[in-house]
């Protein structure tokens, strides 16, 4: 797909893909939200974007090392620790509930332990990860098409907040699935024209 053509992703085709992949990476977002440092606007909650999907990046559980990707294209998530460990959960169309102990047993498995808050957040009737068999739907196409709308608009972004003379930070929330361009420290605008390098 060329760079400047966005792919459609029309909610009611989605919406029960959306609503399934939310919780599953809401799941993803609360171990990062349980094991990194509190940052300024909420920062350590964040999952950024890769060339595949989304990371929480680094973190440390117990002195160990270790990143969750979410592979939006080989449809997976992906523990992966300093050590070279890896486990895998599939991200395929099954409840959250199933998602939820397989991704907690992939941690133990790797002796990762963390204690999450086992409800979603921002959402309304939210049903603990362990008990929701509502959220099932997944359809590999909408969710490779969610990720390359998330990177075309991340690319967008980040073209656009060149003039910003403060920290950024282009990330998406968990919590309420949406992207957004963390700015801090308004200043003057710098000019548009580069140097060359």
């Amino acid at each position: 797909m060329p760079e400047h053509d966005w792919p459609e992703l029309p909610y009611e085709a989605w919406k029960d893909t959306l609503a399934t992949l939310h919780m599953k990476l809401q799941i993803v977002g609360k171990l990062r939200l349980a094991l990194s440092p509190f940052e300024p606007e909420w920062a350590h909650v964040a999952l950024y974007l890769t060339p595949r999907g989304l990371t929480t990046g680094p973190m440390s559980s117990g002195g160990l090392i270790f990143g969750v990707d979410a592979d939006l294209i080989a449809h997976q998530v992906v523990i992966t620790t300093a050590a070279g460990a890896t486990r895998q959960v599939a991200l395929v169309a099954s409840p959250v509930a199933t998602f939820y102990k397989d991704f907690m047993a992939a941690l133990d498995g790797l002796g990762i332990h963390a204690r999450i808050r086992p409800v979603p957040d921002e959402v309304s009737d939210p049903i603990p990860f362990a008990e929701d068999t509502v959220h099932s739907a997944y359809d590999p196409e909408w969710a490779n098409r969610f990720f390359h709308v998330l990177a075309r608009a991340d690319l967008v972004l980040k073209e656009h907040r060149y003039g910003f003379a403060g920290g950024r930070r282009p990330s998406i929330s968990f919590g309420a699935a949406s992207t957004s361009p963390t700015r801090v420290t308004p200043a003057a605008p710098r000019s548009r024209r580069r140097e060359p390098m």
